[in-house]
């Protein structure tokens, strides 16, 4: 789109020094103006477009990022229980209870 302003510039000027100097060039001055104008209006729709995409893809990576450091946490919850079980489990059999240890005379 930046290069369209310069290119409509160029055109007003040359379609205003064409009808001061009296001598015109006929349709093929408006051309270049034509042209300029498709440019920019092509630059504009390409940039919103663009950035509805961006603006989707970036959802959509967070949902993923999201569903993935769900199930990351999930597993690691599981693990640790799994390790406090099997510790406690060890423990009990390691160690006897204070009320079988108040019976020993």
């Amino acid at each position: 789109m930046l290069m369209a302003l310069p290119m409509m510039v160029g055109c007003t000027f040359m379609i205003y020094a064409s009808k001061v100097s009296g001598y015109s060039r006929g349709v093929f001055m408006y051309v270049g103006m034509v042209t300029a104008l498709t440019s920019a209006i092509l630059g504009v729709v390409r940039g919103i477009t663009g950035m509805k995409r961006a603006k989707k893809e970036y959802e959509a990576y967070e949902t993923l990022r999201n569903e993935r450091y769900g199930a990351y946490l999930q597993q690691k919850e599981q693990q640790i229980k799994e390790k406090y079980e099997k510790n406690s489990q060890v423990l009990r059999e390691r160690y006897v209870s204070a009320q079988e240890c108040s019976t020993y005379s």
